[in-house]
Parts: C-alpha cells; sequence; structure tokens
C-alpha cells in the first residue's frame, strides 16, 4: 500500500474576493471546512524481491567461512544462468560468530564451535519467474539455505500514485462540494496543497507457507517451480481538504 498524505485549503470565498487578497491573508479571513479525501487504484506486482541466507556452523571459523562462500558462489552461478545478475543480487549482510556452550563440569562457557551466515538480496523484474528462481536458490542451496523476506513489488508506482493523488483529490472536493450544495454557499478555488513525505509499501496476497530447503524426493523428481499466490497491491492516496 502506498500512502500519503495532502492538505488542500479550500476557501470558501467568491472569486472577485480571492483576486484581490494574498494566498495567506485569505488563509486567516475566510471560513474554512476540512474534509478527509481518500483515492485507491490497484497496481498488479510485476517484481519479486526476497532474501537468501545461507548458514553453516563448523568447528573453526575457516571452515564455517569457506563453506558458505563455497554454496554462496554456487547460487550465484546458478542464477546467472537464470539472466539474475549483480545488481539484482547483492550481499546485505555477513555474520562470523563463536558459538558458546556451557559445562556443568567447570560452570563455565566454552567455544563450541563457529557459525557464519551470509545473506543475498535477489530482485526478479519478471514476476512470472519468480516461482523459478526461488525454486533454483533452495535447491542449489539444499538445507544451508534460507529462503525469507519475499515482497511482491510495483516498478512503475509512481504512475498509480498520480492516479491514487487525483481521485483523493478530487474525492475531497466533491464532498465539499456535497456539504456546500444545500447552503447556497460558494466554493473558492484551490490555495495549497501540502504533502506529506512518509509513505510505505504493502502487499495484499494470501498467507504464504514458510519455503525452507527441506523437499521430499517426490517433489525433487517432480523439478516443479514454486507457486506464488497473490493479488494487487492497493495504491492508496488520503488528503485532508480545509
Amino acid at each position: 500500500m502506498v500512502l500519503k498524505s495532502w492538505i488542500v485549503v479550500l476557501g470558501l470565498f467568491s472569486l472577485g474576493i480571492a483576486e484581490v487578497m494574498s494566498d495567506a491573508a485569505l488563509l486567516e479571513t475566510v471560513p474554512r471546512i476540512t474534509v478527509q479525501g481518500r483515492g485507491m487504484v490497484d497496481a498488479p506486482p510485476d517484481e519479486v524481491v526476497f532474501n537468501a541466507n545461507v548458514e553453516k556452523r563448523s568447528k573453526t571459523s575457516k571452515e564455517a567461512k569457506e563453506f558458505v562462500a563455497v554454496v554462496t558462489n554456487r547460487i550465484i552461478d546458478q542464477l546467472a544462468t537464470l539472466g539474475i545478475v549483480a545488481p539484482d543480487v547483492s550481499t546485505t549482510g555477513f555474520r562470523l560468530y563463536p558459538v558458546y556452550e556451557y559445562s556443568r563440569r567447570t560452570s563455565k562457557s566454552y567455544i563450541d564451535g563457529y557459525s557464519c551466515s551470509n545473506r543475498l538480496r535477489i530482485h526478479v523484474a519478471d514476476i512470472e519467474k519468480g516461482g523459478k528462481v526461488m525454486d533454483e536458490v533452495i535447491r542449489t542451496g539444499g538445507d544451508d539455505v534460507r529462503v525469507d523476506d519475499f515482497n511482491l513489488g510495483v516498478s512503475d508506482i509512481g504512475k498509480f500514485e498520480s492516479e491514487a493523488r487525483l481521485k483523493a483529490i478530487e474525492d475531497a472536493i466533491g464532498k465539499v462540494d456535497d456539504l456546500l450544495g444545500g447552503a447556497g454557499t460558494t466554493r473558492g478555488r484551490l490555495l495549497r496543497i501540502k504533502e506529506n513525505p512518509s509513505r510505505g509499501y504493502s502487499m495484499q496476497r494470501k498467507p504464504m507457507a514458510m519455503m525452507s530447503a527441506e523437499m521430499d524426493d517426490a517433489a525433487e523428481e517432480q523439478s516443479s517451480a514454486l507457486q506464488l499466490d497473490f493479488s494487487v497491491t492497493k495504491v492508496v492516496a488520503e488528503i485532508e481538504a480545509v
């Protein structure tokens, strides 16, 4: 969901008065009415973004790091065969740390190995390929890869924002006209629109089961790609008309 807010100031005055007064003066002197306007449009998602986390625990830090590097490179090479290369594949996190255990005999903690993880951020520009790409990542990484933070997106979101914005303004002005229609009062010209810079995105879709690298023999033989179940993004614009 794309959420925006606009301040739309509408004065309840005649055009003749508006022409001889400054906007600032009008805001202070004329009667005002406040309404909420809302516009919504559907934006079909066309891209997929998700994380692939390669993790390994070994007795030494070198073993853990080298293993993660091998699996990560294998995944990157496989993605390249699908036409997905940098910057659509990038490392967004790397960790290497000791794993401590507690000894009841000595009542002290000790290092029992090392854990290493590398997180890849993968962007698939063609949503139709999203399931296949995720499937290949899981198959290539095996039990040492975990896929999460799955998101569907809209590449040209600005176009839908503009449509939602216009609908929100039309909605606000329509409400003002409805309120004033029975009172015989005239709506003045639009004086100011102030946009709230805050924004957020979300996708309305059916819940997806968590995906892991555990696949039974039958599934491996079928080699079927993961199926993505999604609906459209709701692009919303909200305004406050004063």
